[in-house]
């Protein structure tokens, strides 16, 4: 199946959703779906955009991914190189089950994606911030303050995602 998957993901024309969307519905039943995919992103660095664009999907369908594919997920944050493969991962935060043995990975991946020149990838990277402050309460000062900074100097985009963040993070 990894090869079968590999050749499909190849085929992407770096555009039609609705091509990754076949993918998904041709694929994701099948019991290692998941790791193929983590796999798929260590071994083919092309295929990192495709391979985490169907892990974010996966987990917005409310499809739990299990312990030990979370931890394999988040390391990954070592060696995504496109910012899209990060912007994914970024998104699909929210939907984990994070730890505290998770933090080493995520933030160095979290405070390198806030400099990023990539917007997109920088509101998401405030909102992994919250992430993990959720893991880690001590953080919440720290991640305050890096939000009133933010505000002062991001993007009106960016802006827009860490009010959202804000709202949930003041609750």
């Amino acid at each position: 199946m990894l090869e079968t998957l590999k050749d499909a993901l190849w085929g992407w024309d770096e555009r039609s959703t609705a091509y990754l969307l076949e993918i998904y519905h041709s694929f994701a039943y099948q019991t290692d779906f998941i790791s193929n995919l983590i796999s798929i992103c260590y071994a083919e660095k092309g295929l990192q955009n495709q391979a985490t664009w169907l892990l974010k999907h996966h987990t917005e369908n409310k499809h739990p991914i299990a312990p030990h594919d979370t931890r394999n997920l988040i390391k990954l944050a070592e060696i995504l190189e496109f910012w899209g493969a990060k912007l994914h991962l970024l998104q699909i935060l929210p939907f984990l089950k994070l730890e505290e043995n998770d933090l080493p990975y995520l933030d160095p991946f979290i405070k390198d994606s806030i400099k990023s020149t990539n917007k997109f990838v920088r509101a998401w990277a405030y909102n992994g911030l919250y992430e993990m402050s959720k893991v880690l309460p001590e953080l919440r000062e720290e991640v305050r303050l890096t939000y009133e900074q933010a505000l002062e100097i991001e993007a009106p985009s960016v802006k827009a995602r860490i009010k959202k963040v804000l709202q949930a993070f003041n609750k």
